[in-house]
């Protein structure tokens, strides 16, 4: 684009305002703005795109103040967010048959085969994980019972021994796959799932599981991007050579006419071994266990560095680590399913230019986009204000969601000494206006 030209968002003064940090005369022409802005998108190339996605993302995090009560004006925030929901959602609903005409044309329309072994089950991780299983509860419950483990709940437990586990295995997956272009395509290596999001899928996704901790498939995840079909064939059937490796399905939404999304996911379990010396016969490869996996240095510093980035309560940390010595599992494999992601370039490209329309439909309200959003914000007294360090802390121990108006403190089995301890954090750091202790809750009533 000439520079001379005008660049899109500057024929909207109110949304230009925002995205200074200053008041708008009117918060639905705000709306409206952001609304035309996010139509756009779909019409322009990915590379012309992301200075309008970045416009749009600091004005949701400036919306804060107007989500949270600080700000008013001629439309609440709920207000602004049905505006800007529905312009996403009618470019989602057209989204679908763009895609598949473009899968058609270029043949894309095929299965991937996962070979003869493929299991081509809907299994959970407690097929695989000992301590997912149900029976393995009572130990866990056994051990939260002591003093110093008192207000530990057990899905909380489960969800920071499944993080750790997760970290090791991440780690040794990377030895195999690391990162980088290869024949098949380009291989990306994600993060382990953090904590909290496990946290979020078990209370939203799988909130009617009866295991809901051992739903989640894809804790440690492998992405692959490539041009073709037939690039994507290869990758898989060079895993399949690798015993470590076993496939279990496929979901795979290219063939799917209504998908927006393109992309298949593949389960795999993954049983890493090490190789074992016998006295009397040749030394071999076996499966790791949970007794190779505690006593390696390597985890037990990947453990701790899990603690820190995940933010783990002590209490909470040792409790989990001593659950996964235990020596009832101790002899198991530490085989999981993970999760082996295949995208094709085009589809991609179109995923990451219409992310933004995703990112607001899937948020619950006005108050949790301008969260998720909050990274872009520039102007402090505008944005989300995070609470402080202790007060995150005391979220993360309890799997608490700081954008609730009320927390259930007796559900999650908060012990009196930490609700005291909230409490005086709370009146120190002005973080809510009003509080009211009441049936061991603690509403925050006009609070940010």
């Amino acid at each position: 684009m000439p520079k001379s030209s005008a660049t899109p968002w500057q024929n909207h003064p109110d949304f230009m305002a925002v995205y200074s940090g200053k008041q708008p005369s009117s918060w639905r022409a705000v709306a409206s703005s952001a609304a035309v802005l996010l139509a756009s998108i779909s019409r322009l190339p990915l590379a012309a795109t992301h200075d309008i996605k970045q416009h749009i993302l600091r004005v949701f995090a400036h919306t804060d103040c107007l989500a949270t009560g600080r700000a008013s004006g001629d439309v609440s925030g709920e207000g602004l967010f049905e505006i800007i929901t529905a312009a996403c959602k009618e470019q989602l609903d057209n989204l679908p048959a763009e895609l598949h005409a473009y899968a058609q044309k270029n043949e894309f329309l095929q299965e991937l085969s996962l070979g003869a072994h493929a299991d081509n089950e809907d299994v959970l991780q407690d097929k695989f994980i000992p301590y997912l299983k149900n029976r393995f509860g009572k130990n866990i419950k056994k051990c939260l019972r002591k003093e110093r483990y008192k207000g530990i709940g057990e899905t909380e437990t489960k969800l920071v021994m499944l993080a750790l586990h997760s970290e090791y295995i991440h780690d040794l997956m990377s030895e195999s796959l690391p990162e980088g272009k290869r024949k098949f395509g380009n291989l990306k290596v994600p993060e382990p799932k953090s904590i909290n999001r496990m946290l979020v899928k078990v209370q939203t996704d799988y909130k009617n599981e009866e295991n809901a901790v051992a739903a989640l498939r894809d804790t440690v995840r492998r992405s692959l991007d490539s041009e073709t079909v037939s690039s994507q064939q290869s990758f898989l059937n060079f895993l399949n050579t690798d015993s470590a490796w076993r496939p279990l399905r496929q979901k795979n939404s290219v063939t799917d006419p209504t998908s927006s999304v393109k992309q298949c996911l593949v389960n795999y379990v993954y049983t890493p071994t090490k190789r074992r010396k016998y006295v009397f016969k040749a030394s071999k490869e076996t499966p790791m266990t949970f007794s190779d996996m505690c006593k390696d240095p390597r985890f037990q510093k990947l453990a701790l560095d899990a603690k820190h980035r995940n933010n783990i309560a002590d209490d909470v940390f040792e409790a989990a680590l001593t659950m996964l010595q235990s020596t009832s599992i101790s002899k198991k494999r530490i085989e999981m399913i993970v999760e082996i992601q295949l995208y094709l370039n085009y589809f991609l490209e179109k995923r990451r230019m219409c992310h933004i329309w995703y990112k607001v439909v899937r948020a619950s309200d006005c108050k949790a986009l301008t969260l998720d959003c909050a990274k872009y914000a520039t102007v402090d007294s505008m944005a989300y204000q995070p609470p402080p360090k202790e007060i995150q802390m005391f979220f993360s121990k309890y799997g608490l969601n700081e954008t609730s108006n009320k927390w259930d403190f007796e559900k999650k089995k908060v012990s009196p000494f930490d609700i005291d301890n909230l409490a005086s954090a709370l009146a120190r750091s002005n973080y809510v206006q009003y509080i009211s202790l009441k049936n061991k809750n603690i509403g925050d009533e006009g609070g940010k």
